[in-house]
């Protein structure tokens, strides 16, 4: 299974090396060009834009955004999207507000693209390789990716529903 990984911060480029060491084929994108030639001394296939990322992955797509949360999100989902397919997925590593990604949910649905949310947390090592994720969003597109999930998250994972599900109950009080 290829995945696309965009940003290669520490959280980041340390997944990208968990999914190599998991055998899953890698490309690789981030803005900063001493982080992709750090990438690629590791081996890890790297892209020069968002639309040579997309590109560069076989359908159907998994985009995993390890991004700072808020706008940058946003601006790399509209970048990215018109490269897409039907059926690609989406997945926002960047521990997002929920109404952002209940948001993004939508817009993305419109064009048939699935939007995983999955908080991503530190092991109690505080090793980042050693992850715990809490995954929301189509039930489908979570099952498509369960096993990539098993794989990277040492820590744990858990699917927690659609979108906004550990919030929406709170926000009607």
């Amino acid at each position: 299974m290829q995945i696309g990984l965009v940003g290669l911060g520490k959280m980041g480029f340390n997944l990208a090396l968990d999914l190599q060491r998991n055998k899953y084929d890698v490309v690789a994108y981030d803005v900063n060009p001493a982080a992709i030639k750090s990438i690629q001394e590791k081996g890890i296939k790297t892209a020069t834009s968002l639309k040579d990322l997309a590109e560069n992955i076989q359908s159907k797509r998994i985009i995993w955004l390890i991004i700072p949360s808020g706008e940058l999100v946003d601006q790399t989902i509209q970048e990215i999207q018109p490269y897409l397919s039907v059926g690609d997925i989406i997945i926002d590593g960047g521990n997002s507000f929920y109404k952002d990604s209940m948001r993004r949910y939508e817009e993305m649905e419109a064009f048939q693209i699935d939007f995983l949310e999955c908080g991503i947390s530190n092991g109690a090592d505080d090793e980042p390789s050693k992850i715990s994720g809490m995954i929301h969003g189509n039930r489908f597109a979570f099952n498509y990716c369960k096993q990539l999930f098993k794989d990277i998250c040492e820590e744990g994972y858990q699917y927690c529903g659609k979108i906004g599900s550990a919030y929406s109950s709170k926000d009607s009080q």
